[in-house]
């Protein structure tokens, strides 16, 4: 079935400012949490110091995972990433088409080449590279046609060099094409699109959750339009009826507890559905959390972000326990995000900013607006 196409754009970057590496995948457990751990593992900066994404082949076996410290990129650089649909390296266009042989493909831009190599068999590179050419261009290129095969292992595969601009777009589909010059190389449906965006996961998550009120939002507006349609009808047809005939002015007033009982209807299903994502107070969040707190770590300041988010900012003599405090909190059943960033230390004090983001709650029978 054809989907609305969005609207916001899709933001490609330099691929050449990140870190590539092929991330083995195992099933039973989310893709996106083992890319992370992977990046964890490789990387000298905590992972909520970078921008990160991936991207999985669709046996769900490997993945590419593309990493990059923050502070590489400037405020005007990341201007337009909040109005973005997605912001991906522009390494992503040439995940696609798979050849059926081994092949090594170069895409040449000024200031910069890309390259990835296959095997005949995947659907992934088994091989990526993304580089600043230095010096002459057509012997940065060779060699890094040479550094592929290598990376590879391929004796003597197929050199295929593209050339034109790397674009991407929604199709009527909703999915994300990916384009070299006007040759489509690859799509993208939202869900991997959202793996593959590079931006802080937490504002990932906060623009979804926006994104559903909204929705939500609408679809109230819409029904209410509906009522006050239906309403208004039946005031035309009871008006048109009573010019005719003056004495049936019972059938109109029938009409009015009608409209009545349609608004009043309508009201408590917006009632019933806002008491459906009912959300705990912060009082009840802090009180959940507190169990997982080590007695070093005190909290200094406690922010409600909206009515699903909190940020705590705390400070611990014991800098240890700031990482056992992360594990603690991400076993507790009722938090869906866990995320320690801003650490710093000083004169023997840690300090580190907690952004927690709770599952949705829904209201029990006894539920109403007076509880805490």
């Amino acid at each position: 079935m054809i989907q609305d196409t969005p609207k916001e754009p899709i933001v490609l970057i330099p691929a050449d400012r990140f870190f590539l590496q092929l991330v083995p995948l195992e099933s039973g457990a989310p893709a996106s949490d083992q890319v992370a751990l992977a990046l964890e593992g490789l990387s000298p900066f905590p992972l909520v110091q970078m921008y990160h994404g991936f991207v999985a082949d669709t046996a769900g076996t490997r993945a590419l995972a593309f990493a990059c410290y923050r502070r590489r990129f400037t405020a005007e650089e990341q201007a337009g990433w909040p109005e973005a649909a997605a912001v991906v390296p522009d390494i992503v266009a040439l995940l696609g088409p798979a050849p059926s042989a081994p092949t090594v493909v170069v895409h040449v831009a000024p200031g910069q080449l890309l390259g990835a190599a296959w095997d005949g068999r995947r659907t992934l590179p088994v091989a990526v590279r993304a580089q600043v050419p230095l010096g002459d261009a057509a012997a940065a290129e060779g060699a890094l046609v040479e550094e592929l095969k290598r990376a590879a292992s391929l004796d003597a595969p197929k050199v295929s060099r593209i050339e034109g601009p790397i674009t991407a777009e929604w199709n009527d589909r909703a999915e994300a094409a990916f384009r070299v010059e006007k040759s489509e190389t690859l799509r993208l449906t939202p869900v991997a699109l959202a793996g593959a965006d590079i931006r802080d996961k937490s504002f990932l998550e906060e623009k979804q959750f926006r994104r559903k009120q909204d929705r939500r939002w609408w679809g109230a507006a819409v029904a209410a339009v509906a009522v006050l349609a239906v309403a208004l009808l039946i005031d035309l047809t009871a008006g048109g009826y009573a010019l005719w005939n003056r004495r049936d002015q019972s059938a109109l007033a029938a009409h009015a507890g009608e409209v009545k009982s349609i608004e009043t209807a309508q009201t408590m299903a917006m009632r019933i559905e806002q008491l459906s994502v009912r959300q705990q107070r912060p009082l009840e969040w802090l009180s959940a959390i507190g169990t997982a707190r080590p007695r070093s770590v005190q909290f200094t300041r406690v922010v409600g972000r909206n009515d699903r988010t909190l940020e705590i900012e705390a400070q611990t003599t014991n800098a240890n326990d700031v990482g056992v405090f992360e594990a603690a909190l991400r076993k507790l059943p009722n938090l869906d995000h866990v995320e320690i960033r801003d650490l710093r230390a000083r004169e023997g004090m840690t300090s580190f900013v907690v952004a927690l983001a709770f599952k949705p709650a829904p209201a029990t029978a006894t539920g109403g607006e007076g509880q805490p």
